[in-house]
C-alpha cells in the first residue's frame, strides 16, 4: 500500500512560487510556518482572508510581541524582537528582511562570520549569499566581494523571533 499525502491548492501555489523566485529551503519553510500561524488564529484557509483580517493578524502579533529575546547562532549571541511569547530554551524561529542584514566591519554585536557562497548583479546592486554550517543568509551590497569571511550583521531592531 502507498502511503500519498495530499497538498492543498495553496500550499502547492505557493510551493511553486517559492521556487520559482529560489527561495532557500529555510526561507521556503519560514514562510509556510508563518502561513500556517495566520491559518491557525484564522480558523481556516489563508486564501479566503480578506484585508481587515490579514490587519487584524498583524495587530495580534504585535499585541503579543515587543519583548527582546537573545539566542545563541552558530556561537554568536543575535538578539532580536519576539513576535510571539515562547518559553526559555524552546526552539525559535529568526526571520529578517534581506534589506536589512549588513555586512559589519569586524566581530560585534549581532554579528555572525559567514562566508560568501555566491553573488549576482541585479539591476543597481549586489546580492551576496552568505553561508555557514549550512545556514544561508541573503545581504546586498553596492559592489562585489571576494569569496573570503565576512561579519554579517543582524540589526536587533529589524530581527524578528517566532
Amino acid at each position: 500500500m502507498s502511503d500519498t499525502t495530499t497538498v492543498s491548492p495553496l500550499r502547492q501555489r505557493m510551493i511553486e512560487d517559492m521556487a520559482a523566485r529560489k527561495l532557500t529551503p529555510n526561507t521556503q519553510r519560514s514562510h509556510i510556518y508563518s502561513c500556517k500561524r495566520f491559518a491557525a488564529w484564522l480558523k481556516r484557509s489563508p486564501d479566503t482572508a480578506t484585508p481587515d483580517e490579514v490587519r487584524g493578524f498583524q495587530l495580534h502579533l504585535i499585541e503579543n510581541a515587543g519583548t527582546r529575546a537573545c539566542l545563541e547562532l552558530m556561537g554568536c549571541q543575535i538578539s532580536g524582537i519576539t513576535q510571539t511569547r515562547a518559553p526559555v530554551g524552546s526552539k525559535v524561529l529568526g526571520l529578517i528582511r534581506v534589506e536589512r542584514t549588513r555586512i559589519g566591519g569586524g566581530p560585534g554585536p549581532n554579528r555572525v562570520p559567514m562566508t560568501v557562497a555566491t553573488q549576482m548583479y541585479v539591476g543597481e546592486r549586489w546580492e551576496i549569499v552568505f553561508t555557514r554550517d549550512g545556514l544561508n543568509v541573503q545581504a546586498y551590497t553596492s559592489a562585489p566581494l571576494r569569496h573570503e569571511t565576512y561579519h554579517v550583521e543582524f540589526p536587533p531592531d529589524a530581527f524578528w523571533v517566532f
